[in-house]
């Protein structure tokens, strides 16, 4: 107490009100510690994988594990690859099925079949209006603030969406893309 009675020396409060103000001021400390040991575990993680960057980039061959080194240097022949093979693909699959998948079907088959579709003009401006305008643009080259703009395009793009789920073919520009490899 004469330690509590020093620190709050000099302020209006009072023996009474010490703990709320301990404890309120113990809580702080600890979120500060907690945030900065998320900061160093951060920052110990962020140098760690450049440390590997770098390690790697310099010597590829220092990922190499001593442990995963090939103990037997010759290749197995045709007869034992095709004899290895064969044990695996050809032996037929005998399963019985768990109760759990009648109960499944079961319950599916109380599942109305769904409707058909009809995609139109208005469907294609809903889904294209929250994209972001100018990030970057599929294999066509448009960015996204040309295809939400032209709303003469939506229509043509609704007929092509609804020929494909009609075909069940999906045309080429919906399944090519730009994909830029992650560092």
């Amino acid at each position: 107490m004469p330690f509590m009675r020093r620190a709050f020396s000099g302020t209006d409060i009072g023996p009474r009100d010490y703990l709320p103000y301990v404890t309120e001021r113990i809580n702080f400390l600890k979120q500060k510690i907690y945030a900065w040991t998320s900061r160093i575990r951060r920052y110990k993680r962020r140098v760690e994988r450049y440390t590997q960057n770098r390690t790697f980039q310099s010597n590829e061959t220092a990922w190499e594990r001593p442990d995963q080194s090939v103990i037997d240097t010759h290749p197995p022949d045709d007869d034992a690859m095709s004899s290895f093979w064969r044990h695996i693909w050809s032996v037929p699959v005998s399963h019985t099925e768990g109760d759990w998948i009648q109960e499944v079907e079961r319950a599916c088959d109380l599942v109305p079949e769904m409707g058909a579709i009809s995609i139109r003009p208005q469907d294609v401006a809903r889904a294209v209006r929250p994209l972001p305008n100018w990030k970057s643009p599929g294999p066509d080259g448009l960015h996204n603030f040309w295809i939400k703009w032209f709303t003469g395009s939506h229509a043509h793009l609704a007929s092509q969406f609804q020929s494909a789920l009609e075909s069940g073919v999906l045309p080429e520009f919906l399944w090519t893309g730009i994909t830029p490899p992650a560092p």
